[in-house]
């Protein structure tokens, strides 16, 4: 077995492994590809792959993230296919990247592992990993979905002069982007987060979002109070299935949660995927965030 560090060709290799592990969420080369040369240039990341017999069998990582950047802290992500697990290709590639990770003196490392993954769990715990938080997958057929119980969300935000509309339709607004990142930096405050939220520029922001090919500004709803952005909830394409989408970030500022604006704009993502013959729509869930948790369990 032979580790380094990967090269701009193994994509296709590391989405091929993705997909075997986790079908349901499949990356295409494309897309992580997209991730990799647009991450912000203040977080730290780097992947290794596991080679055998030419094959790339395995991969790790180590990454920052933008919204919740601390110049110390970590998360770890170590992936072996199923046929060459259990062999120490994921405690080599876990070493590895301790040692890539020592010039910048961690003081924290985070990781996910599936909760059915007993092999993985065993992998984490032996290494001095704690459960922090659980993150659910929340699944929802739109074709099914009855709006009829429903149309007493959208009658309350006419009663509240609430309008809804979308990116794509409000492209003639020349502070669209401007507002677009206030909002998310508003709506984002008391977020549940394991730490504190690091909202990136605004640049970084609309790379991650309305310049990321996965963006559908049609499907980017929008509240508003007048010309005041005040909620969004978006649907991303999923490159790698067809006829998915998921569900992206679902925020209303502060001053206007409580009011029923998170829920009509969900409902306004299910009626487009409903519109445009979505099968299924995919969001996740921190056990951190109960209040939206209890929205998406809602609707089913």
């Amino acid at each position: 077995m032979h580790i380094r560090e990967q090269l701009p060709g193994d994509y296709e290799a590391i989405a091929h492994i993705v997909a075997t592990i986790y079908p349901e969420n499949a990356e295409t080369a494309a897309e992580i590809e997209y991730f990799d040369q647009h991450r912000a240039t203040n977080c730290r990341w780097q992947r290794f792959v596991a080679e055998e017999n030419g094959q790339i069998v395995g991969m790790a990582s180590f990454e920052q993230f933008a919204w919740i950047y601390h110049p110390h802290k970590f998360h770890l992500s170590v992936e072996v296919l199923p046929a060459h697990q259990r062999l120490g290709t994921g405690r080599a590639l876990y070493q590895q990247l301790l040692s890539a990770l020592a010039p910048y003196q961690p003081v924290c490392l985070r990781t996910r592992v599936r909760e059915d993954n007993t092999a993985g769990l065993h992998f984490a715990a032996g290494r001095g990993f704690v459960e922090e938080e659980r993150t659910w997958e929340s699944r929802l057929a739109p074709a099914g979905f009855d709006f009829t119980p429903y149309q007493y969300a959208f009658d309350r935000l006419v009663q509240q002069g609430i309008t809804l509309s979308t990116v794509a339709d409000l492209a003639s607004d020349p502070q669209r982007n401007e507002k677009l990142y206030h909002l998310a930096r508003a709506a984002t405050q008391g977020e549940p987060s394991v730490e504190p939220l690091t909202p990136p520029n605004k640049e970084q922001y609309l790379t991650d979002s309305l310049h990321n090919p996965n963006c559908l500004p049609d499907a980017w709803f929008i509240a508003l109070d007048g010309d005041h952005y005040v909620g969004e909830s978006s649907l991303w394409r999923m490159q790698a299935h067809e006829n998915e989408l998921d569900v992206g970030f679902t925020g209303v500022r502060p001053e206007y949660r409580g009011r029923g604006i998170a829920l009509a704009l969900k409902l306004r993502t299910i009626a487009y995927a409903q519109a445009h013959g979505i099968t299924r729509l995919v969001t996740f869930n921190s056990s951190l965030n109960q209040p939206m948790l209890a929205i998406n369990e809602r609707l089913g």
